[in-house]
Formats: structure tokens, C-alpha cells, sequence
């Protein structure tokens, strides 16, 4: 439905600003404009958020790929969460829309290469929360011990907290200590 608004009003925005346009210029990437700038005042908006087990199977192979499929989705997910909000714009609109560089870039409000460096930066910080997942607990609990601001604040240790129960007890047993001394 938030979707269906969305088409909705970008297509009354675009017709609306059509009436008053005269200059030539590239239809597509300005739509995408207008539609990214409503999906994104629509997120604002709503404040309530689906859990991923109340979204439909995604196939009907098996009940372990189906478990396994919504494990990495989830995980996806939350690594997307994760990135810059411009990371995960251009991102988005470059794997699952198929833009181009240049109309990411006009979508964006940006250069061509600047989208291609942004892009980049946005699978890398998506491949450092996959790192961050496969370190070590004792390392992950010493560098919460350690208590460096740097390191805490750094995706792999971001990445492996929130999908590891005992590093987050830990990481929960640290803060409630001081108050229980």
C-alpha cells in the first residue's frame, strides 16, 4: 500500500512540475528522482516495521533453503541498515532498479564517478559486516573489554555483535556491571 502511495504521488509531482517545465532533459533518472525523494519521505513517515517472519515463503524448495534463505536475507538486511543512507541508495538503485551510473548520479544529485566510488564503498562496508560475522567471540569480547570507542564503533564488531547472542550478553553483562558494583 505505502508503495501504491508512493507511485501515486510521484506520478501527480511529476505531472504537476511537467505543466511548468519547458527546458529538455533525461525523463527516466528524473522520475527516479522524484520516486526515491517520496519513498524516502514515506520511510520517515512510517515508524512501525514488519518482522521478516511475517513476509510470505520465497520458495517452495525446502524448509532448510527456506530457513537459509531468510537467515541471509535477514542478515542483508541488517548490513543494508548498516550503510550511509547514500551507500544504500546507490546501491539499491544500481543492483535491483539497474541504473546507470549517470542516472544514479542524477538521482543522487551527484557525479558519475562519485556514484561509482559510493557504490564501491557500499559492497565493501557490506563484505566488512560478512568479515565481522565470521570473527572469533574472544576476540570480539576482548576488544568490548578493551572498551576502544574506535574499534567498537567499526562494522565488523558492529556486524559480529548483532548476530552473535553471547557476544550481545556480553556486551549487555559490561554495561549493567558498573551499576551492579
Amino acid at each position: 500500500e505505502d508503495a501504491q502511495d508512493a507511485l501515486q504521488s510521484t506520478m501527480a509531482k511529476a505531472l504537476a512540475a511537467l505543466r511548468d517545465e519547458e527546458r529538455d532533459f533525461e525523463l527516466r533518472p528524473w522520475l527516479f528522482r522524484i520516486a526515491h525523494n517520496e519513498a524516502i519521505s514515506r520511510l520517515r513517515q512510517r515508524r512501525d516495521a514488519v518482522d521478516l517472519d511475517a513476509v510470505g515463503t520465497l520458495g517452495t524448495d525446502s524448509l532448510t533453503q527456506t530457513v537459509e534463505d531468510r537467515e541471509r536475507l535477514a542478515l542483508l538486511s541488517a548490513d543494508l541498515r548498516d550503510l550511509p543512507e547514500r551507500q544504500r541508495s546507490a546501491l539499491v538503485l544500481r543492483e535491483l532498479s539497474g541504473l546507470s551510473h549517470q542516472e544514479i548520479a542524477v538521482v543522487l544529485d551527484s557525479s558519475a564517478s562519485a556514484v561509482k566510488q559510493t557504490i564501491f564503498e557500499a559492497r565493501a562496508g557490506l563484505h566488512e559486516c560478512a568479515e565481522g560475522r565470521t570473527m572469533l567471540c574472544a576476540d570480539v569480547q576482548r576488544a568490548l573489554s578493551d572498551g576502544d570507542g574506535r574499534v567498537l564503533r567499526g562494522r565488523r564488531v558492529r556486524a559480529h555483535v548483532r548476530s552473535c547472542r553471547a557476544c550481545r550478553s556480553f556486551k549487555t553483562a559490561l554495561a549493567q556491571r558498573p551499576a551492579d558494583l
